[in-house]
């Protein structure tokens, strides 16, 4: 198990790379889709600390999360890719406020 500080530092490298994602050009800079995002950096979090670190950005007002307007239109392994929030409502993107 990591110490604190490491947990530290692994939340400040988390939340450099969403922030960086999310500057990205593109019409719609700022929102990122939640399994695009957990692809990208699946290789240095596992799923468990990619949902944990991205609800903690979430909890300390750093990004909103939004579901899918049309969540049927998506894949299998979209749906598994994203968030459920505590109400069971499937979390498909995420924006850097």
């Amino acid at each position: 198990m990591p110490n604190l500080k490491e947990l530290r530092v692994i939340y400040e490298e988390f939340k450099a790379e969403v922030r960086q994602a999310s500057q990205r050009g593109g019409p719609s800079m700022g929102l990122l889709p939640i399994p695009d995002l957990r692809r990208s950096l699946g290789d240095r979090v596992s799923p468990e600390e990619f949902d944990h670190l991205v609800m903690r950005l979430h909890a300390d007002g750093l990004i909103h999360l939004m579901s899918n307007v049309d969540p049927e239109s998506l894949s299998d392994d979209a749906i598994a890719d994203c968030l459920c929030d505590d109400t069971g409502l499937l979390l498909y993107w995420l924006r850097w406020l």
